[in-house]
């Protein structure tokens, strides 16, 4: 991706979010964010499909980036939790205003790959499925806590549910 559109990017993401913290989702429009950024509506659509897809494209945007983190085959487990905690929490203000609008639940599928490639094909589907759940359930405990359980507290969370269903297998 280019420089420009990198740029046009961000100040459509950061317009969005700053409109969304005035007003629930479905009263921001496109419009509305190509008039505050100074872009043709083209320009919007060319980056993204709809408003719903500036969150998505968010989520993606950071599962990208920890996948990234992930191409090292020497990362422990324990610190593969420790990253995921800690990309999401670099985007704690975001994460908690899309908790107030109720638009968490869109993050269920970049999570789900993540998850995918985190534990890697190890596991039987019904123990893929059991781990997804199990992790985004936590992810979403701490997400209800307003992500005020420290960084390292989930991750030592996290691994220690993760070796007890290991040492169970």
């Amino acid at each position: 991706m280019d420089i420009r559109r990198r740029y046009t990017r961000k100040v459509i993401n950061q317009t969005f979010f700053s409109l969304l913290k005035k007003r629930d989702i479905d009263k921001v429009t496109v419009s509305e964010i190509c008039k505050e950024c100074n872009i043709n509506r083209s320009t919007f659509y060319r980056n993204y499909h709809d408003i719903y897809d500036i969150v998505d494209q968010f989520f993606q945007e950071i599962t990208t980036e920890i996948l990234k983190s992930f191409s090292s085959d020497d990362l422990s487990m324990d610190q593969k939790f420790t990253l995921v905690f800690s990309k999401l929490y670099e985007h704690k203000d975001s994460f908690m205003l899309l908790k107030k609008k109720g638009l968490l639940k869109r993050l269920n599928s970049p999570i789900f790959n993540a998850t995918n490639h985190a534990f890697g094909n190890n596991f039987s589907s019904s123990e893929w499925y059991f781990l997804f759940y199990g992790f985004s359930g936590l992810i979403k405990y701490w997400f209800d806590q307003d992500m005020n359980v420290s960084v390292s507290e989930m991750s030592k969370i996290s691994m220690n549910l993760f070796s007890k269903f290991i040492s169970s297998k």
